[in-house]
């Protein structure tokens, strides 16, 4: 890996601009390269992926910078109401979020518009914008790597993103530890202040609507442990839990981890990433069982696991409610058209064993006793 400097004058020379912003972002990038080079375990194909990717966020972090600078005007931007779901990893986020991406009003977060931010889409030509476009025609890279992913994950170039993706630019990402082995980077974003990160998160947003506007349904399980600073940067934003065993999603987690850096790395030993699940998952659950401590459980639209497994549309319908979001039969009926489109299971089951990973059910009762109690899980 490159020095920190230097790799900056490299994407700076390679796009024309050299402002990055508020420097924020430097402590988390160092740290990031740190654990690259010293944790990962990277073979060339991960050093190749490593690469390309921070140097794409650079890349977007300056475009975005730049963009703000020539048009102040985007700091009038309302961000009206936003929904964000903030439920445990694997706890059934994503298929929420992409069910709520049925719904044309809602305002959802793309992959290649968070890559590739500058100039903001608009509306009238969104969905034939030449970037969607070519995302389309690029496929899925993971499913070359590893064609038993989809069954783990799947983030189609049309459906809603994570917003670490955006978060990646700030460098306080836990999107590149779900990547690679990076157990100091990964306690120093579970731990470190994320106000700037929150505020880069805005902005972009900010811009992202500014020709394209809507109500945002965004999701990342990370927001769990920014909840007061996005409280702060959003006071009317509604905060989503989806609930699922604790437990589960970490042994999930894992083989996550394990499907993910396998291609990329010199070999993974399969109890470390155990307990840096162990870790990201305990980390994520003492942020939402603080915030309910401080505000209360009531801050929170509660939805169960098993009840989107089972009853998608009463779980949405519900969810429309409690978010002041109305449900019309059109509305509804593209809801319903995309939950029997997507069945659970479509690429195949995701089968893992918790004790492939040194995962030991008494301990994973006792770290998640807490979260547990605070929300009757039971």
């Amino acid at each position: 890996m490159l020095p920190t400097d230097d790799l900056l004058a490299e994407v700076a020379a390679d796009t024309g601009l050299d402002d990055y912003g508020e420097p924020t972002f430097r402590e988390g990038l160092e740290r990031l390269l740190w654990s690259l080079e010293h944790e990962a375990a990277l073979n060339e194909i991960g050093e190749i992926a490593a690469d390309t990717m921070i140097r794409g966020h650079l890349r977007n972090r300056l475009r975005i910078t730049d963009w703000w600078q020539r048009h102040p005007e985007l700091g009038a931007e309302t961000i009206d109401r936003p929904v964000l779901l903030v439920g445990l990893a694997r706890s059934g986020t994503t298929a929420l979020s992409h069910l709520l991406g049925a719904d044309p009003r809602w305002r959802s977060l793309r992959q290649w518009e968070a890559n590739d931010s500058v100039p903001p889409p608009t509306t009238a030509t969104y969905d034939t914008d030449p970037r969607f476009l070519a995302a389309i025609e690029a496929g899925d890279g993971m499913a070359a790597l590893n064609p038993d992913f989809k069954k783990i994950h799947e983030d189609p170039p049309d459906a809603p993103i994570e917003c670490v993706v955006l978060l990646c630019q700030t460098f306080v990402s836990l999107l590149y530890p779900t990547v690679w082995h990076l157990p100091s980077y990964t306690e120093w974003v579970l731990t470190t202040d994320h106000t700037p990160a929150v505020d880069y998160h805005r902005r972009a947003l900010q811009l992202l609507q500014s020709q394209h506007p809507g109500r945002w349904q965004l999701k990342t399980p990370q927001h769990g442990i920014a909840l007061d600073e996005l409280r702060a940067a959003h006071p009317g934003a509604a905060f989503v839990v989806t609930h699922r065993d604790p437990a589960v999603c970490t042994a999930s987690v894992a083989s996550l981890f394990d499907a993910l850096g396998g291609p990329l790395t010199t070999g993974i030993n399969k109890g470390d990433l155990g307990r840096e699940a162990v870790h990201v998952i305990g980390g994520l659950a003492d942020g939402l069982v603080a915030h309910a401590r401080t505000h209360g459980t009531d801050a929170f639209v509660h939805l169960d696991y098993e009840e989107m497994r089972t009853d998608r549309m009463g779980t949405v319908r519900r969810l429309y409610d409690e978010v002041g979001m109305e449900l019309t039969p059109e509305v509804e009926a593209a809801l319903q058209a995309h939950v029997d489109a997507s069945p659970q299971g479509k690429h195949g089951r995701h089968t893992y064993d918790p004790a492939d990973y040194g995962l030991d059910a008494d301990e994973l009762d006792e770290r998640f006793a807490a979260y547990r109690d605070t929300f009757g899980l039971g």
